[in-house]
């Protein structure tokens, strides 16, 4: 006789895009505590082949530069923007993020933002038409985002550094 079999493993490419200065005023306004980059890594890897995975964010003075360093050892290609003092209220990374999801499209099926910015929903919105999935994994998640979204998971405290 002859034994055939056929391997149906589907393999979902996810991409991540971290917005770093977001996350670190909502996770500290809701638990006083900053995210743990390795677990966020991690959870991601358990839905499937992380394709890439970048966190975005504005520094002044170089002042993030061992954070940019422990995120490159993790695993993420950090997208930082140096600023003056004056400047950094005022440069948000949520441009980059959707100027970045649109031109790298190829690289994922599914996405996860970590970001619970308004301003992303049109990228959503458009990512949901090319047929993409969107994963927010945030915190304080506007309902707006949440009916945009394809899911939206708030980020559990496992999450978070010890304290």
């Amino acid at each position: 006789y002859i034994l055939t079999y056929s391997l149906k493993e589907t393999i979902v490419k996810i991409g991540i895009m971290v917005d770093a200065n977001n996350l670190f005023f909502t996770l500290r306004l809701k638990y006083h505590r900053k995210l743990n980059y390795q677990a966020y890594l991690d959870y991601a890897r358990d839905l499937g082949y992380v394709n890439m995975a970048r966190v975005y964010g504005v520094h002044v003075r170089g002042q993030a530069i061992d954070f940019i360093t422990k995120l490159k050892t993790i695993g993420y290609y950090p997208q930082y923007i140096n600023v003056n003092e004056r400047d950094k209220a005022k440069i948000k990374p949520t441009v980059r993020i959707v100027v970045d999801a649109i031109a790298l499209m190829t690289e994922y099926d599914t996405l996860i933002i970590g970001s619970s910015d308004k301003n992303l929903i049109p990228l959503l919105e458009y990512l949901k038409s090319q047929e993409k999935r969107v994963i927010i994994l945030s915190t304080s998640i506007p309902n707006s985002m949440i009916t945009a979204a394809y899911k939206c998971i708030e980020i559990p405290k496992s999450m978070l550094e010890k304290q």
